[in-house]
Formats: structure tokens, C-alpha cells, sequence
């Protein structure tokens, strides 16, 4: 016990020294605090809980399990001589704790510390400390609890979390009884241990706070909560007044004071809680990405997905591969050994792991770049300075350079990173250059696949699996290889369904059903839903309640070990991810941590969204306009300012009042309709999904028949277009036309008037502005814009700009010609177009039949063909055919030694 002493910055500091220490301690706090863990406490006074006002509430995210409101004795403000008393704070645990977590304990301390603003008072074991417990009743002779203002924080790895409510009630002087001092679910499935991790209970009693739990991270858990609780809610002095200033120190320990008296109860509902950062299209620097894990933090996240291989850059330094980081053409900067270090030590401390993404075969441009012979062809590849599209180049698998290859960097991923699991990519790889490698096709001859597509992906899985599986470590993919491998793979990986895990983004049958995990799909799984929880989309596609609304998995599944958001940055710089991710991520956290109120059975499942409401904790939504206030910790001491919760959309403009609006792109969303890029509203858009050549869009007034004199148009004297929207400045339309439709006089008769389609200007860096002189020669009918070269990224189209010209004559409709009279110069048909609105009448070219659907995956796998459908060698060691039938001359003219993934006396399907 000498260095027990009680360090405060709120109070009179103590002077070590043995028993003296302990007696100083005591004169202190005025109090003393006797039998904590064994003696008799006050009685509890019972009564039904009143609403507290509502400055009061509690604006947690994600809300907690269990909140009970406990009502008790006097008020702790109203406890004579409450204000002199320094706040205390203990940090408890057993030998079992301090052994197996050592570096962790040393995180909940500095973690409480933070919160508190105090010191913490560690005590050596649980004798010792019942030991000065004692010795302060001794010395004082008064109340067997802790003085007001005392924070108990007990980690106690050597019991059943059944039993610590009693003990954390005991603490805090409070009798335990049946009602509340009791588990919420049975934690004897050994499969919860990694909720059980998490699980915290905690006791608010007359001024006095307890934590209990069986690990570190529990406790570290439940420090987030009480930060909450402390900066966003009880903003309160002490006669109970909204205190506007954020706290210091001292009011920390007021604040604390008033707590009402509850019990808070929590774990998580999945283990896996992930949120990605892309800091391959845009560079992070390390102290950005430390804001980024506090944040995570905060929000109870726990695995931190760090994109850092791409097409564009490579960002993690590899030392048997220098020329790696050497190939960020746009970029020089990436992440040294240290840097990596410093970033993986800064995540354990708030219990985040940190899992690595390389990117496989795939998105691999900046690699290909580096070592053009991992390549199947090709000696130069350009890196791109963002992204537009998906490339056909990638690595080619059966090349013993690449096996090469992935051995050294792997080698040093799995000393860098100690999570358990590595992200080996796998998203969008287009497979032609395999179809057309004589490399690929002797490996496929060899190891008797039947494919050069799903066959090769899955060797190459099965090859990274056991290359990581040596330094027990296991893979995480994208699930684009899932949608085709049960029919479409011939050789499945020996135990691949039980080391895979998939994330999941696109969630293809059978993955899920584009919305959530589906419970007979074999593999874990994480669940990313691009429609839900990509947080680069714009907030017009995925709004705060979308999110709120995502589903994870299908009830019954065992296999979901969780979820990630997605915040990819081509069309994010560091200063506009904040407002992208929240509010957003505070509903993947509520979804991810506890999903609805007071929905949870003993088994952890959710029974009914948003069940019974509760005296002292917000909506989940009323919470999180809290978090997102200037005043809050969200913004004040980390940075990021919330974005919007929702769009909120404007009506058209007058300009276009009336017009038809018609496309042959593919529209994304109804969000983002043709119209919206008629609303002058610059944050709404009309986003196109990869345009191709010819396609269109058109505005015009030739086809309204409510009002016929909209049909003689409007005289222009501006005219514009703009592609590339705020929150997607790359989707732009690279090469297009825009043209108006004008009358003009007709060349047979000047009395009367013809309809001419007109070329008024050509799309540059993403704009077309029309060319004034010809705007002056008619009257605006339409316009439109043509996609003259396809584009495999998408286009927003923001606004088409327009201003009306000085008033000019303008014909009569008796001047014009008959409806269907065809217009003089004639633009391309908009057969097949989408319009807007859809109840509008449809135009005098017969639309083209919608696309059918995809065919569904079959039931059962397809009968092999009797021919493969390219030319494969034939297995080494066969006699039915002789070496000429080969396509290349023997011996091979390469090296063929990447390892097969199969034993060759798997059977055949």
C-alpha cells in the first residue's frame, strides 16, 4: 500500500507513506468506505422510476442493452459538503487479469483518466484492497460505502459474470436483490466468448459509480458510455440548470454527482464491427487516421479496415519489394514499417484491430506497374491518377514470379499486422486475360479445371489460404467469386468454407438477397451492403435511416460474424470524410453494437424493432443529433462535423416547368431521378450508371400536349451543362455532345416555321457551355445530351444550366409545322428512353422492350459440356492424346511451378 495514494487533480492532493497514506485518505473524502466486497450495505428504497427531464437523458450511441432507472435516497447534490470532495477514481482487478492482461489494464486506466480528468488509484489484488477498505472504516467509523463522487472500475477475469453484479452493487453500497442485480442472458455457449469479452455491468447509486466486468475490453467498453453520459447529456449544474459551456476537470466531478441512480447493462450484438478508411485514392496521414480509430472508438467499433493496395497507389512499404511504393505516379506518399507500428499499437490500445487489404488479383495496376512479369502480358502499365472504372489488367495466376510475389509480401503483412486475419481483395476481376494466357491454361491442364474464370479464383484463394495459414493466419474476400461458385467451380478448396470469411458487398444469391446475409450460405461472413453502408455514396442514396434500417443477416444465422461500413475516397480528400461517415456510421453502430431498444432475448437475438421506450436513454435518432452538435466531442475534440441526416429535395425549377425529360441511361436511383438535375439545387443530381456510346438525355417541351403553347419553346441566352456532383467529382461525362433542338425559319416559306436540331457544344473537363450565336437564331424546343464514347464509371449529372433571353418574336402555333412533321436537322431516336415523369406521355418513337432480368443462378450445377469450351491441356501423364495436340510445343516454354491448390485425386464433378 505505500504508493496507494489517492492522486486528484479535482482535490487536495495525499502524501504516500503505508497506513499514513491510507489515514490521508480517509481525512480526505470524510468518509469511509468499509467491507466493500464482503460487509453489509444500506437498504435500497424502491419506487416506480419518473421521467427524468429532458435535459437529462442519457444520448448514448448505440444505445446500451439494459438502462434501468433505479430511484433512491437523497439527492447526491443535495449530500452536505458534496462540492469539497475530490473525485476519486480505482482501478480493481485480479491476478488472473493483471497476468493475462497486462497492457490492456494499463489501457482502461488511461482510458478512465481521460474521461475523469483524475489519476487513477490502482490497488495490487482484491485483499489489499479490502484491506484499506477496512482500514478507512476503522479510521472513520461512518457509512460501509465509497464517498460520493468514487468511480469503481473492477476487471475480475477469476469469476462467472453471474456473479459480479453483486459485487459491483457492494461497491457502490447498494443491496443487491433479485430485481437488478442479475445477468440479462446465460453466457455458457463457449461460441459468446468473444461477446462475453465486451459484456459490462455498471451501477449508478447516490453519487457513486461501478463497472464490473471479466475482461479489459469490457470495462474499456463502458468508459465511451460514460463520456457520453458525462459530455452529452447531463449539462447540468448543480441546482440542476443546462450548463452551455463543454466540461473541465472539475465539473466532470459535479457532473458525476448528479447522475441519476441506474443500472447499465450491456455486450454487443455481433463481434465484428468494422469500419473501412480508403487511403489508397486519397493519402491519410497517421495522425489523421488516429482521429479516425478515437472515433471509431468512441462508437464501440472494433476492427478497422485498412484499404492500402489499389490501381492507383501502393501504399504499404514492403522491403523485398521497394519498387512498390515507387509506383504511386500521383502520389509519393506511403506508410513505412514505423508509421504501420504506430498505427497498429495506437488501434490496441482502444481495442481495435486493424485489418490489412491487399488487393488481389485485381485492382492491381500499381503492382503491375512495379513487376510487370506478375502480369500475363505486358511490360508497362500506366497507373491511374483516379479511378475509372475496372481494368482488365491483373495478376496472373500460375506464374511462379507471382507466387513469388504474394510469399514477400505477405511475409512481411503477417509481421506487421498481428490480427489474425489478412483481405486479399478479390472484387471486380475481369478474367480475359486469363482466357487468352498460355500460362493459365497449362495450370488450369494441370490441376484439371474446367475453366479459366471461377476454376482459376479460386485456386488462387485456395493458394493464399494455405501460403497465410502457415503463419496461422486466415482470408478475407470480397464475395464477387461466391455468385458462380457453386456451379462454376469444379475443384472446390479442401476446408474452405471453414477458414474463409467473406465480406460481403454485393450479396448475390446465394450470398444473401442484395439486402442481407442469408442464412444457408455456408461461410462467415461480414456484411457490407453497398446499398446501405457505403458511406461514399451520396446521402440522396443512402440517408441516416437507410442506415438505420440495414438488416445484417437473416434471423438464424450463425455464420455473420458482423459488419463494416465503407468510406472509399476517390471523391474524398481528408477534409471531406467526416461529414460523409457521420451521422451515418452512428446507425451502423447502433446496428452493430445492440440494434433495437429492449429487442434482445437471452440468446442475443433481436425479437421486434424499437420495442417499450425507456425513462433515461434518447431515441436512437434524437441521440444522434446530440453527437452531431457543434459543442459535442464528435466535432469539438475529434473533428468531424456531421453531414446531413437526409436530403431534403427541391421542386423544379420554373425554367423547366412543364418539359418532358426522357434517358436512355441507366438511372442508379429514384433518388437521384432525370429531374433532379433540373431542381437548381447543385447537391442533387442525376447519377447515370456507366454510360455508353449514344446514349441520351433529353429535356424537351415538343412532346407536352396539357399545354400546347409550351411547344414554341423559349429563347435562350445561356446555356450549360455541368457533370461531376460535390460528393462525386469524378463522375464526369468524358466525351459528349450537347445540342438543342430550335425553330427556325423554314427555308421554303419565312411565314412559317421548322423544328432543326443543332450542335451548340462539346463536353470538356466535365462541362459544355452552348455558343451564344447560334442561341440567338431560334427559340429553345429541347435539348440534349448525347454520351458519344462509352465510360465505364458512372456520370452525376448536376444541373443544366439555363438563362432566359431578352423577349424576341416567337411563332404562332398555327406557324409551326404538324406534330409529326420531321424536324429538318433530326437528332438520334430516344427509343427505349426512361421518362420523367413516368405518367407522361409517351413519344411518337415506340419505346424498345425493357432488358429482361438476369437469369437466376440454376438449382443444381450444370451438366459439364462434353468439349471444354477452350482449348486446356490435357492432365500430365495422360494417354489419350499425344503431345501434339497441346497448343504450345513441349517442354513447356516457362516455368510452371506455382504450388497446385488441389490434390489431383479429388474426384472429378
Amino acid at each position: 500500500l505505500a504508493t496507494a495514494s489517492a492522486r486528484s487533480r479535482a482535490g487536495p492532493a495525499a502524501t504516500p507513506g503505508g497506513k499514513a497514506a491510507a489515514a490521508s485518505i480517509v481525512e480526505q473524502v470524510g468518509v469511509s468506505w468499509a467491507s466493500a466486497l464482503h460487509g453489509a450495505a444500506s437498504p435500497s428504497r424502491e419506487g416506480p422510476p419518473p421521467p427524468p427531464p429532458p435535459e437529462g437523458r442519457f444520448a448514448l450511441v448505440p444505445r446500451p442493452a439494459r438502462l434501468d432507472h433505479l430511484q433512491g435516497g437523497p439527492a447526491p447534490h443535495e449530500t452536505p459538503g458534496m462540492q469539497s470532495l475530490p473525485l476519486l477514481l480505482f482501478v480493481l482487478s485480479d491476478e488472473q487479469a493483471r497476468r493475462e492482461e497486462r497492457r490492456e489494464l494499463d489501457a482502461v486506466e488511461r482510458a478512465y483518466e481521460e474521461v475523469l480528468g483524475v489519476d487513477a488509484q490502482e490497488l495490487l489484488d482484491l485483499q489489499e484492497t479490502a484491506s484499506l477498505f477496512r482500514l478507512m472504516a476503522l479510521t472513520k467509523g461512518e457509512q460501509d460505502r465509497a464517498p460520493v463522487g468514487t468511480v469503481v472500475v473492477l476487471v475480475f477475469a477469476g469469476t462467472k459474470p453471474e456473479e459480479l453484479p453483486h459485487v459491483c452493487s457492494k461497491l457502490v453500497g447498494r443491496a443487491p436483490n433479485a430485481s437488478d442485480a442479475v445477468t440479462s442472458r446465460s453466457w455458457s455457449d463457449d461460441a459468446d466468448a468473444a461477446l462475453l469479452s465486451e459484456w459490462h455491468w455498471a451501477i449508478s447509486w447516490e453519487g457513486r459509480l461501478a463497472v464490473c466486468s471479466v475482461r479489459a475490453e469490457g470495462a474499456f467498453r463502458f468508459s465511451t458510455t460514460l463520456r457520453q453520459v458525462l459530455e452529452t447529456t447531463l449539462r447540468l449544474d448543480a441546482a440542476g440548470r443546462p450548463m452551455a459551456q463543454p466540461p473541465n476537470s472539475s465539473e466532470v466531478a459535479t457532473r458525476l454527482r448528479l447522475l441519476p441512480s441506474f443500472i447499465l447493462e450491456d455486450w454487443p450484438q455481433h463481434q465484428w464491427r468494422g469500419l473501412q478508411l480508403d487511403c489508397v485514392r486519397h493519402y491519410m496521414q497517421v495522425e489523421f487516421i488516429k482521429k479516425y480509430l478515437r472515433a471509431m472508438a468512441y462508437y464501440k467499433a472494433n476492427v478497422f479496415h485498412w484499404h492500402l493496395t489499389d490501381d492507383q497507389a501502393w501504399r504499404l512499404y514492403i522491403p523485398k519489394r521497394p519498387k512498390l511504393v515507387k509506383a504511386n505516379k500521383w502520389s509519393q506518399e506511403y506508410y513505412t514499417t514505423e508509421m504501420v507500428r504506430e498505427v497498429v499499437e495506437f488501434a490496441a490500445s482502444l481495442f481495435i484491430k486493424v485489418l490489412p487489404t491487399v488487393e488481389t488479383p485485381g485492382h492491381a495496376l500499381a503492382s503491375l506497374a512495379a513487376y510487370p512479369e506478375i502480369a500475363c502480358e505486358g511490360d508497362h502499365f500506366e497507373v491511374p491518377k483516379t479511378r475509372v472504372g475496372t481494368y482488365n489488367d491483373i495478376m496472373c495466376v500460375s506464374k511462379k514470379e507471382l507466387a513469388d510475389f504474394a510469399q514477400d509480401v505477405f511475409e512481411e503483412v503477417v509481421k506487421l499486422f498481428p490480427h489474425r486475419f489478412v483481405h486479399v481483395g478479390g472484387d471486380e476481376t475481369p478474367t480475359l486475360k486469363w482466357e487468352h494466357s498460355d500460362h493459365v491454361k497449362a495450370f488450369a491442364g494441370k490441376a484439371r479445371l474446367s475453366n479459366l474464370g471461377p476454376d482459376i479464383m479460386e485456386a488462387w484463394y485456395c493458394f493464399l489460404g494455405d501460403l497465410l495459414g502457415k503463419y496461422n493466419r486466415s482470408i478475407v474476400m470480397w464475395d464477387d467469386h461466391f455468385a458462380r461458385r457453386e456451379w462454376s467451380v469444379s475443384r472446390k478448396c479442401p476446408g474452405a468454407e471453414q477458414s474463409w470469411v467473406v465480406q460481403a458487398w454485393k450479396l448475390e444469391s446465394p450470398v444473401g438477397n442484395e439486402e442481407y446475409i442469408s442464412r444457408s450460405f455456408p461461410f462467415r461472413t461480414i456484411a457490407s451492403p453497398m446499398r446501405n453502408v457505403y458511406l461514399d455514396y451520396p446521402v440522396a442514396s443512402i440517408d441516416y435511416n437507410k442506415t438505420m434500417a440495414w438488416r445484417i443477416a437473416e434471423r438464424g444465422t450463425k455464420s455473420a460474424l458482423g459488419g463494416c461500413a465503407t468510406m472509399w475516397t476517390e471523391d474524398s480528400e481528408p477534409k471531406d470524410v467526416g461529414a460523409k461517415v457521420y451521422p451515418r456510421y452512428l446507425a451502423v453502430s447502433e446496428r452493430l453494437w445492440g440494434g433495437p431498444v429492449g429487442a434482445r432475448s437471452s440468446d442475443g437475438h433481436h425479437l421486434a424493432a424499437e420495442a417499450r421506450p425507456r425513462a433515461l436513454d434518447e431515441s436512437a435518432f434524437a441521440a444522434s443529433k446530440r453527437h452531431c452538435a457543434d459543442e459535442a466531442p464528435l466535432s469539438r475534440d475529434l473533428g468531424f462535423k456531421c453531414g446531413k441526416f437526409a436530403h431534403v429535395e427541391m421542386e423544379r425549377s420554373p425554367l423547366w416547368a412543364g418539359a418532358d425529360v426522357q434517358t436512355t441511361m441507366d438511372v442508379y436511383a429514384l433518388a437521384f431521378r432525370p429531374d433532379r438535375a433540373l431542381d437548381g439545387d447543385e447537391e442533387s443530381y442525376f447519377w447515370a450508371i456507366a454510360p455508353t456510346a449514344g446514349d441520351k438525355f433529353l429535356v424537351s417541351w415538343l412532346t407536352q400536349n396539357r399545354d400546347p403553347a409550351l411547344r414554341l419553346g423559349k429563347w435562350f441566352s445561356r446555356l450549360s451543362a455541368k457533370t461531376g456532383a460535390v460528393d462525386r467529382p469524378g463522375d464526369q461525362l468524358d466525351n459528349g455532345d450537347l445540342s438543342v433542338a430550335q425553330w427556325l425559319p423554314s427555308s421554303d416559306n419565312a411565314s412559317r416555321y421548322e423544328l432543326a436540331w443543332q450542335l451548340v457544344g462539346r463536353f470538356q473537363g466535365g462541362s459544355a457551355t452552348a455558343d451564344p450565336s447560334i442561341l440567338e437564331q431560334g427559340p429553345v424546343a429541347a435539348v440534349q445530351i448525347t454520351c458519344t464514347v462509352a465510360q465505364t464509371k458512372w456520370m452525376s449529372l448536376v444541373e443544366i444550366f439555363a438563362e432566359e433571353g431578352p423577349g424576341r418574336p416567337v411563332p404562332s402555333l398555327s406557324d409551326l409545322p404538324d406534330r409529326n412533321s420531321p424536324p429538318r436537322r433530326s437528332a438520334p431516336s430516344l427509343g427505349g428512353a426512361h421518362r420523367w415523369p413516368p405518367q407522361a406521355p409517351q413519344m411518337a418513337v415506340p419505346p424498345k422492350p425493357p432488358p429482361k432480368p438476369p437469369p437466376k443462378p440454376p438449382s443444381k450445377p450444370p451438366i459439364p459440356p462434353s468439349k471444354p469450351p477452350f482449348p486446356l491441356p490435357l492432365p500430365l501423364g495422360s494417354s489419350s492424346s499425344s503431345p501434339s495436340s497441346w497448343p504450345f510445343p513441349l517442354p513447356l516454354p516457362f516455368p510452371l511451378s506455382l504450388p497446385l491448390p488441389f490434390p489431383l485425386t479429388l474426384p472429378l464433378p
